[in-house]
């Protein structure tokens, strides 16, 4: 990526925050409800999701384009 004048853009590090405000559009009970029906509509697919989810790690670094650029994803972390 360049500027304007063609030189090139200094490559910046990107800034995460802990996660401390939290927006409920659901409740526990509506996303239950909706985990449960979703279920029953995937059949044996979704058992296989659900497994295949359970499995998977609460967070993971997804690595940058340049050393140092690295981002932790999950685990409380919020990205805006």
């Amino acid at each position: 990526m360049t500027e304007p004048g063609g030189r090139p853009v200094a490559a910046r590090p990107l800034l995460t925050a802990p996660a401390r405000l939290a927006l409920r559009v659901l409740s526990e009970e509506d996303v239950r409800r909706i985990h449960v029906a979703a279920l029953k509509l995937l059949g044996a697919e979704g058992a296989a999701a659900e497994t295949a989810a359970s499995s998977a790690p609460s967070s993971f670094a997804l690595a940058g384009r340049a050393d140092g650029h690295d981002a932790s994803l999950g685990a409380g972390r919020c990205w805006l």
